[in-house]
């Protein structure tokens, strides 16, 4: 996509959900003399006495992650006699088989509080809104409150003693604690937003690689090329002889990894590798509503090639990455990158895939242990 159409895209979905016209008005959107709830906990949080009550936003997709939270956070909930109260809020989800699901979770822990909006990163404002909308009605008898997200580890032993120092010192006030940011300067181009951050992150661990283009599910393609590009430009044979590329939410056992590469070589030296969990006989998706939707101007055929799961991450020599590369840019794409060169572009050069089941969405259920996974989706047992 050339530069100025990309920046006239990147405008169009930064504004989408707030074009000029629409209200600004918190009021209409979370209806204060309204009841909005959607689940909420069975305990009565006015009459039970709570020190802190910790709510965290979360996506209603991450139920592995708040079990995990659940799990680490469960002995601590009445630290030195102060009771500590964890809820999760949610938004409603598009996929009304999610809102089931979310609704027997909470029938389930009983700390689920969905409230019925659309939870974005364009709606943050209205679900911050909601969260005091909620904490207003049902908090009475709770001394603090902390508003989070589900990706933030917190400590509460140090949480409460904090909270412990600061009232020394604000004896009959209020307190409202975090890090402050003071003097931050509205963004006002689309590509700037955090840019600033991820050049002083770059200057200091010195491991990005940033390349021009709007980062979506829809422009997975367009991603994985780019890696690819990159590629061939800087890893010669030479000195790169394997690349991997997988997701930052990927667990990665690199002891496994080499011996399994390692493997590979031994049985069939002087082949080529392209590994990853193999997926076969997968038929595209052609419900509108559905996340994987593809419509059949971009693939009709019944079934896509056999490919490699990408959400999982794969492994390729480097020769292959430059094939692939070469290739993508004869055929057309489809807007899956995992699907697109692992699948339609790896079919066009003869490739042969690997797979390798050690590549898993979640060790808990397919393996007792971690210790022989490669890659895992959603986490490990500590052990």
């Amino acid at each position: 996509m050339p530069k100025n159409k990309n920046n006239e895209y990147r405008m169009r979905i930064e504004y989408e959900e707030w074009p000029i016209e629409k209200s600004r008005n918190l009021s209409d959107y979370i209806q204060p003399e309204t009841e909005t709830t959607i689940l909420t906990p069975r305990l009565n949080f006015n009459t039970t006495k709570t020190f802190i009550s910790i709510i965290m936003t979360s996506n209603p997709e991450n139920l592995n992650q708040r079990k995990k939270i659940r799990m680490s956070i469960d002995m601590m909930k009445n630290y030195n006699g102060n009771n500590v109260v964890v809820n999760f809020f949610i938004g409603l989800s598009k996929n009304s088989t999610i809102n089931k699901e979310l609704k027997q979770e909470s029938d389930y822990y009983n700390d689920i509080i969905q409230e019925s909006f659309d939870d974005s990163f364009y709606n943050s404002t209205i679900r911050d809104g909601m969260i005091l909308k909620w904490v207003t009605k049902n908090c009475q008898n709770t001394k603090y409150i902390m508003i989070t997200h589900d990706d933030i580890y917190i400590n509460i032993e140090n949480l409460i003693q904090s909270i412990f120092d600061q009232e020394k010192y604000i004896v009959g006030g209020s307190l409202l604690m975090g890090r402050l940011k003071d003097w931050e300067q509205p963004v006002k181009k689309p590509f700037d937003q955090w840019s600033e951050n991820i050049k002083q992150e770059s200057r200091k661990f010195k491991d990005i690689i940033q390349e021009n283009f709007y980062d979506s599910i829809y422009n997975s393609t367009i991603r994985v090329g780019m890696i690819l590009k990159w590629i061939k430009k800087n890893c010669n044979n030479k000195n790169v002889k394997y690349i991997m590329i997988t997701n930052d939410d990927v667990y990665i056992n690199i002891i496994n990894l080499i011996q399994s590469i390692l493997s590979h070589e031994n049985n069939r030296a002087g082949r080529s590798l392209l590994m990853g969990r193999l997926r076969e006989w997968e038929e595209p998706v052609k419900d509108p509503s559905d996340p994987w939707y593809i419509p059949d101007y971009e693939y009709n055929d019944r079934y896509y090639p056999f490919f490699l799961d990408s959400s999982l991450g794969y492994v390729m020599s480097t020769n292959i990455a430059k094939k692939l590369y070469e290739i993508s840019l004869t055929e057309t794409f489809i807007h899956f990158g995992g699907i697109f060169f692992t699948g339609i572009c790896a079919k066009k050069a003869g490739l042969i895939l690997t797979h390798n089941a050690n590549f898993t969405k979640d060790c808990l259920k397919e393996f007792k242990e971690c210790y022989s996974v490669i890659t895992c989706l959603n986490g490990c047992k500590k052990n």
